[in-house]
């Protein structure tokens, strides 16, 4: 399956949750996101890690400079027609809104951003301890989360997802971009996790990490790291 339709199966939460296929495989055309391809696949190997639900068409970005395309001219030509032929005022929000992506010069994807769904951040402290004391709910917990970028139309688990991918033309490009993997050093994570929130002023103690959730979430990092390079490097 081409890269592209890993992106078109994207779920989105907002009107365009219905616009066909072929509308979006046309604008990643014009957007040029074929050039991506690896930092895209890195973001998805992150979001495995750390359990992320919440990657959705909001949470890409792009880096590009504005107002100079190459193509200025022909773009103009082309969307002003369009634009002034359009009577529905929803059609021409959405065509002013891609006339001025076609008018930027991407040049990569953004530093990833918004992960904040992630590390078991919508359970409470008493489900934290029981996922803390039963092995096999915190295994089923981790099996349950599902990533935002759709295969065939279906919500897959992450590591479905990655699974799925591995049986295309990008399993090499897959397993390059996460070779970030092997940097993986136990006792880091374990330090990062305990002093993450040492900085926090006193008078706001009330809102530094517990604990046990602190434990967790080591223990979500430690369990999806193993499963993720497993599954990609065997």
């Amino acid at each position: 399956m081409p890269l592209t339709n890993l992106l078109l199966n994207q779920t989105t939460q907002r009107r365009e949750r219905n616009i066909r296929s072929n509308y979006l495989k046309e604008r990643l055309g014009i957007l040029n996101f074929r050039n991506t391809g690896q930092f895209f696949l890195t973001t998805l190997v992150f979001d495995a890690i750390i359990g992320n639900t919440d990657r959705h068409q909001e949470n890409w970005a792009f880096i590009g400079s504005a107002y100079s395309h190459p193509n200025t001219n022909s773009i103009q030509e082309e969307m002003i027609e369009k634009l002034l032929t359009e009577s529905d005022p929803n059609k021409f929000k959405r065509m002013l809104k891609e006339y001025r992506l076609r008018m930027i010069n991407l040049k990569r994807m953004a530093p990833i951003y918004d992960s904040g769904s992630s590390l078991a951040r919508e359970i409470n402290g008493e489900r934290v301890i029981q996922l803390l004391q039963d092995e096999s709910e915190l295994r089923k917990y981790i099996n349950r989360g599902n990533a935002e970028v759709h295969w065939q139309n279906q919500k897959k688990s992450h590591f479905d997802l990655l699974e799925n991918i591995l049986t295309t033309e990008h399993a090499d490009t897959l397993r390059t971009s996460a070779s970030f993997l092997h940097n993986w050093i136990q006792h880091d994570v374990e330090q990062l996790i305990s002093h993450i929130d040492d900085c926090m002023l006193d008078k706001h103690a009330e809102y530094k990490i517990p604990l046990e959730r602190k434990n967790l979430m080591v223990k979500l990092l430690t369990l999806r790291h193993r499963r993720v390079v497993d599954i990609i490097y065997g």
